[in-house]
């Protein structure tokens, strides 16, 4: 033992101390790398996502430019000239579409002067092109029939100049000199029958910013099923799901393991704490049949009240409220109920108050299992448009998608607000863990 001034130190201590912090600090970094490469992830594109030795850092987005030339078109409408522009972007991006395109432009010209302006971003051709290119079959008859779901969608941008204004210059080598993924675009666009324009000019050069596209495109997109519901409606039921458990659990748990602790003499308050910790040692598939015959009876199957009725109260919850209001004085209840105040004053004007971090820790340990469930929405909700967001994620990774970078986005998505539970709640957990509300 070692002393320096007023302060005494145990001898090893300073080892002990940088041992402990080496070693939390290790776990730490090794428990975020799972988080780290599913980030990664959700911003690689289709084929460096499976690209073996794998890349932490993801492949830089490559910006497209395009010029066609219709000098030798003819007469062409500007709609018809708008659907070629249209097919020069969405039919290249699809034939090229695990490369890392982030964006691409089309110009069209004719003797020198712009007649149109047409872009679009990654994000919005991966939320359209299950949509619009389902597959590799690229025709005029094709892009007429999707030109108005473009348009509807907002899932390109069409300007027209009409010939009032200079050709813009064009950066780059000319279309025959063009190598990379831009020549590769080029010599597809020359081999097809589909184009009326002539492309003269190609260019490509790289765009981080896009590099945050699959997390946009997750947003504006529709789901995988259906046209019509967007990954919001998914979000939405998983959100009303929790929400509605989270307070049915802190109304009804918090109001039972009141009534057991604070209005039952001992020996029933013991007799109903062991029936609810019992019920702790049921397994959850063994009432998986005889749960749904009575959410079928009551007609709730396909109802999201089918799913929040069997987490109504979790023997578990009872407990951790019982083991918080056991350590409430009782004199301070006696003293309101002297004063006049009945039982249901006591509990809201008194005792939830006083329990805040119960409350949190209880909302906290409701909100993860509910939020992450799958089996019994799978089981009770048949229509798609009332999955919750962990079914609709383990269908869509079930079936023949190619675009598992969007998955792994739509999955950081989601533990987002895991992480923001968590991260505004701290302090209340450790004191609600702690069983300590009342200090003296």
């Amino acid at each position: 033992m070692k002393s320096k001034g007023n302060r005494i130190r145990e001898q090893g201590q300073t080892g002990f101390t940088l041992v402990t912090y080496s070693v939390t600090i290790l776990f730490i970094l090794l428990s975020l790398v799972p988080l780290a490469w599913a980030f990664s992830s959700s911003l690689k594109d289709a084929l460096s996502l499976f690209k073996m030795p794998p890349d932490w850092i993801p492949a830089k987005p490559q910006s497209i430019v395009l010029t066609l030339d219709y000098s030798q078109a003819g007469d062409t409408g500007r709609e018809a000239m708008e659907q070629d522009a249209l097919k020069a972007m969405w039919f290249s991006w699809k034939k090229h579409q695990n490369q890392p395109i982030g964006e691409m432009t089309v110009t069209g010209v004719a003797g020198g002067k712009a007649l149109y302006r047409a872009e679009m971003k990654s994000y919005e051709f991966n939320a359209g092109k299950n949509q619009v290119v389902p597959t590799q079959l690229f025709t005029d008859q094709i892009m007429k029939t999707k030109y108005p779901l473009i348009k509807a969608g907002g899932f390109s941008h069409f300007e027209w100049y009409g010939g009032e204004t200079e050709r813009p210059v064009q950066e780059g080598r000319t279309a025959p000199e063009a190598d990379g993924l831009a020549g590769s675009i080029v010599s597809f666009l020359e081999q097809s029958d589909f184009m009326t324009g002539k492309v003269t000019a190609a260019s490509q050069s790289g765009n981080w910013w896009r590099v945050f596209d699959n997390y946009l495109a997750v947003i504006k997109g529709t789901s995988f099923f259906s046209d019509s519901i967007s990954i919001w409606t998914y979000l939405y039921n998983s959100a009303f799901v929790t929400g509605m458990t989270i307070v049915t659990q802190l109304v009804f748990g918090g109001l039972t393991a009141y009534a057991i602790t604070k209005m039952m003499t001992g020996k029933w308050s013991a007799r109903f704490t062991l029936f609810f910790v019992a019920t702790l040692f049921i397994p959850e598939i063994a009432v998986i049949v005889p749960l749904y015959l009575v959410i079928e009876k009551l007609n709730l199957t396909n109802n999201l009240w089918g799913v929040i009725l069997p987490h109504t109260s979790w023997g578990l919850v009872i407990f951790i409220f019982k083991g918080f209001f056991g350590q409430l004085p009782d004199e301070l209840l006696q003293a309101a109920r002297i004063d006049g105040a009945n039982e249901w004053k006591i509990f809201y004007r008194i005792v939830v108050p006083m329990s805040v971090p119960v409350f949190t820790v209880v909302a906290v340990m409701t909100f993860m299992p509910v939020w992450n469930e799958f089996l019994w929405p799978l089981i009770v909700l048949r229509d798609d448009h009332l999955w919750t967001f962990s079914v609709y994620m383990s269908s869509r990774t079930n079936s023949d998608v190619s675009d598992t970078n969007l998955t792994m986005a739509m999955l950081l998505i989601a533990t987002l607000p895991l992480l923001l539970v968590f991260a505004s709640c701290q302090r209340l957990i450790e004191k609600g863990i702690s069983w300590s509300g009342v200090k003296g």
